[in-house]
């Protein structure tokens, strides 16, 4: 089902006219819902057997790229096609980068990558734009404040959104993220996502138990993880099977 077609039934079985437009199925509101509901399945249900893969392209000379819904990095891998080269990257951690490799980094020799770090992009106010209160008190000091804010790169622990890769390659390379990825959002009428397809009953109700949390409603969110996680357990089912499939010995 795509993004329309899950708003039709999001209608149907809450009621909600304000969130969803009864003759267009124009979204007022639903998508927030549905879109939450969707990155909980994927905390809640995706785990390490089901991992994904994101593709980039390093150009020369970079250190960092964005890795879009991003939730855990399992491995990364680099290739680069000017010298035939094809490896995993070795994890660090940002503070490790910055001991090995001193700043700044876009003025260091470039080389062949051999680390990586989950890093977070994130943007943090630029206190040279701070206009502070004056001391004394006078009101046309404080009357305007220009706060404008900076991209600084963090270490993974506020959550994944980028990945740091050191020495700076000399060529382009093609790097090769594993990991756990949350959902595409679903925005337009005809996007698509793992779980719409999938399991829409799912997304559906998983939307709704969202819509119980903003109301307090503990026991219809209660209600509503009993009956998504009952209807997931064929899923969990689909996967033993799979991780099943060529042992015939338990393990110990």
């Amino acid at each position: 089902m795509n993004f329309k077609q899950i708003r039709e039934r999001f209608l149907e079985s809450s009621g909600r006219t304000d969130l969803v437009d009864t003759d267009t199925l124009a979204d007022f509101g639903a998508g927030y819902y549905i879109n939450a509901g969707q990155r909980w399945l994927d905390v809640k249900f995706i785990d390490a057997n089901m991992e994904g893969r994101f593709f980039a392209q390093l150009p020369e000379k970079t250190y960092t790229f964005n890795i879009p819904f991003c939730r855990a990095i399992n491995s990364v891998w680099y290739s680069d096609a000017s010298n035939n080269t094809y490896g995993p990257l070795s994890k660090k951690t940002l503070a490790e980068l910055k001991q090995e490799f001193p700043l700044p980094w876009r003025s260091q020799e470039p080389g062949t990558p051999l680390y990586y770090a989950p890093t977070n992009n994130m943007l943090v106010p630029n206190a040279q734009n701070f206009r502070l209160k004056d001391p004394r008190g006078y009101p046309e000091a404080t009357t305007k404040m220009n706060v404008k804010y900076a991209n600084v790169l963090t270490g993974g622990n506020l959550g994944i959104n980028s990945i740091t890769i050191l020495p700076i390659c000399s060529n382009i390379i093609d790097v090769e993220v594993w990991g756990l990825f949350h959902s595409n959002v679903l925005t337009e009428d005809e996007d698509t996502s793992w779980w719409s397809v999938n399991y829409p009953e799912a997304l559906i109700r998983a939307g709704l138990r969202e819509v119980e949390i903003d109301h307090r409603n503990t026991q219809g969110v209660e209600d509503w993880t009993r009956a998504i996680a009952s209807l997931i357990t064929d899923l969990v089912d689909d996967q033993a099977y799979e991780l099943s499939v060529g042992i015939n010995q338990m393990r110990g």
